[in-house]
């Protein structure tokens, strides 16, 4: 796709999504959470901290140099 498109709202969605393409890359969504996902999800749903902290952590493992 030659532009972004925008970003999309819960309720235009209508069945399930199979895939999210994102900066070129592919992924289809997990169909459940497990253990130690289940935990950090129900935290980052009820903490804006936590969501902040846990996106942090996201950006410095993106940047971060692969050995």
């Amino acid at each position: 796709m030659p532009t972004v498109d925008p970003p999309v709202k819960e309720r235009q969605l209508l069945g399930r999504v199979s895939a999210i393409e994102r900066n070129g890359k592919r992924m289809a969504p997990t169909r459940s959470l497990h253990g130690l996902q289940r935990v950090v999800a129900a935290l980052v749903r009820r903490s804006d901290f936590a969501g902040r902290v846990v996106i942090g952590i996201h950006n410095v493992r993106q940047s971060a140099p692969v050995n």
